[in-house]
């Protein structure tokens, strides 16, 4: 038998190993590496990621707070609660408020979810419709008024609350555009008819709102003055004062500051006799005021119709 040889063959690699670009006529692929992620390469027909990525940082917003966590490919969490929240705390009687909705998650972020996945409606509130796209419409209003919506998704229920606020104060339901607050009426029901008299003194609430007076409560007296101070309101009233060796006599009524945006008009008329009225033509002057009403005067003619003016009304008229 022969003796069998073993020959061994020892290599030795002068370089290190490592990974190399690939080449042809038709493409380019870069060498391989460990990085951050997102190394590529490409020509017309493919795409190829030439690296090992590692997902690292933060991700975030601060209002509503949403957190991607560090060191996690995809970000891991449970829904633990549904809210909704308003773009404003407030909005105008007729304007709209867009809401979102968020779920809750166990790390103490939330994550947005499209409005339209969310069942909405009105709880409670003057609001006329809530959108499929989570617009909430404001109807009008007599005073600042809480609403709240309610938005349920998957069943979890959420809920969000504002204010709609009262811009006009006369513009509510059937006391719209009378002259009145909206407020003082609906309070007061007695108040709804501008002709009524709401609190029995008999004067109807145009006077009583037109002079200042409070058409809750009998009135006390006459127009009183000090200076250029009104100390009480109340009816018109004469007013006197001596000019050398004769008297200056004048009517006074009390007039709201906003008559002419309220649509109040003023006729001051002068009689002898309480059965012939004549409408006085001088523009009233104002000589005294307060934070509501300017008292204001017109002088007596000294004649009608060839008698001596003894007696004067005011008319007021609403359109």
């Amino acid at each position: 038998m022969k003796p069998i040889i073993l020959l061994c063959l020892s290599v030795c690699l002068a370089t290190p190993l490592r990974a190399g670009s690939r080449t042809s006529a038709s493409y380019v692929i870069a060498s391989d590496v460990v990085d951050g992620g997102g190394r590529r390469s490409a020509s017309l027909t493919y795409t190829n990621i030439g690296s090992a990525g590692g997902a690292s940082g933060l991700s975030a917003a601060a209002l509503p707070s949403v957190t991607v966590r560090s060191g996690y490919a995809g970000q891991l969490f449970e829904i633990i609660g549904f809210a909704l929240t308003a773009a404003a705390g407030s909005v105008g009687e007729g304007g709209s408020c867009q809401l979102a909705a968020w779920q809750a998650l166990d790390d103490a972020t939330f994550l947005a979810v499209p409005a339209a996945s969310v069942a909405w409606s009105v709880a409670q509130g003057p609001l006329t419709a809530v959108s499929g796209f989570g617009l909430a419409t404001a109807g009008l209003v007599y005073q600042d008024t809480p609403a709240t919506v309610v938005g349920v998704l998957a069943g979890q229920t959420g809920t969000c609350r504002f204010t709609v606020m009262n811009v006009n104060p006369d513009d509510f339901g059937a006391f719209a555009q009378d002259g009145f607050d909206d407020a003082i009426q609906v309070n007061a029901a007695a108040l709804a008819a501008p002709n009524a008299d709401a609190d029995g003194d008999g004067k109807n609430n145009i006077l009583e709102y037109a002079f200042g007076t409070d058409i809750m409560a009998a009135d006390s007296g006459v127009l009183t003055l000090s200076g250029p101070a009104v100390v009480q309101r109340g009816l018109p009233a004469t007013w006197a004062q001596n000019i050398g060796n004769a008297v200056d006599f004048r009517a006074i009524f009390g007039r709201r500051k906003d008559y002419a945006a309220a649509g109040l008009t003023f006729t001051v008329q002068f009689s002898a006799d309480l059965v012939t009225w004549r409408d006085s033509t001088v523009i009233p002057t104002v000589i005294a005021s307060d934070t509501v009403i300017d008292a204001v005067s017109v002088p007596y003619p000294l004649f009608i119709n060839g008698r001596k003016a003894r007696f004067f009304r005011v008319q007021v008229s609403k359109p």
